[in-house]
């Protein structure tokens, strides 16, 4: 070989670019995977290369690309090494659905009861809200008919103030007053005033003294006393110990 062969041949090996080399050494990688390759795996590798590649389109006739393979490799890995259930497995998975769906239905059930009642709950209390509703305009319109002169009068008469009598309820309110706590007869000659003054707008021209409302307690007082000694007269275990105590 003479130097200008030697000089032609450094040319043609300077005149290759870098992607030309990267091309050929992945090249003689293949080549060199596909030589490793037992003989039992040359048809399937061979029947991979042909098929793996599109079908149509402006890539038909090319391989696949990597990003393609792995999608494949990742669904055939899944499907391939996925358990396969077995008939007595099924049987359990149905059996199972069997048992949650009875206990949905029990429970729907449940629910469905509830809400009936609710519902008739709910129907009640309209009811007694349509009664009451009823009441108050029932009290609404006897209210309309009762003038203040005629509530004025009504009050009066229940006080007599001025016949220097008193109602049963009079003396009774009167009296609970004066139970109360530590209240004196002076303070609850007071708050019946208020209390008449409040009911009829006007202060009364004469009242309750301090020494009536004093006989009304002695008189209440020992009809209390009197109400309690019959009872225990009447009883047959202390019959016998009140006579002999009135010896």
């Amino acid at each position: 070989m003479d130097e200008n062969q030697l000089e032609m041949i450094l040319n043609t090996i300077q005149s290759q670019s870098p992607n030309s080399t990267i091309r050929n050494n992945q090249r003689d990688n293949l080549i060199l995977i596909i030589q490793q390759l037992p003989d039992d795996q040359l048809l399937s590798a061979a029947h991979l290369i042909s098929t793996m590649r599109y079908p149509k389109g402006p890539n038909k006739g090319k391989i696949y690309s990597p990003y393609l393979q792995k999608k494949a490799y990742e669904s055939i890995t899944q499907s391939l090494y996925k358990h396969q259930p077995t008939y007595k497995s099924l049987q359990e998975s149905n059996t199972k659905l069997k048992a949650d769906f009875k206990k949905l239905h029990r429970q729907n059930q449940t629910l469905i009861r509830k809400t009936q009642s609710l519902g008739v709950q709910n129907r009640h209390l309209r009811n007694q809200k349509s009664s009451h509703i009823s009441q108050i305009r029932s009290l609404v319109r006897c209210s309309h008919q009762i003038s203040d002169a005629t509530f004025q009068k009504k009050i009066k008469s229940i006080f007599e103030v001025n016949k220097r009598s008193y109602t049963s309820n009079t003396v009774w309110l009167a009296t609970s007053i004066s139970q109360v706590g530590q209240v004196s007869l002076h303070s609850t000659v007071e708050c019946m005033k208020l209390i008449y003054e409040f009911l009829i707008g006007e202060p009364p021209q004469n009242w309750i003294s301090i020494s009536t409302l004093r006989t009304w307690h002695q008189n209440v007082s020992e009809l209390h006393v009197n109400a309690q000694i019959c009872q225990v007269a009447n009883a047959s275990v202390f019959g016998i110990m009140v006579d002999e105590s009135t010896r």
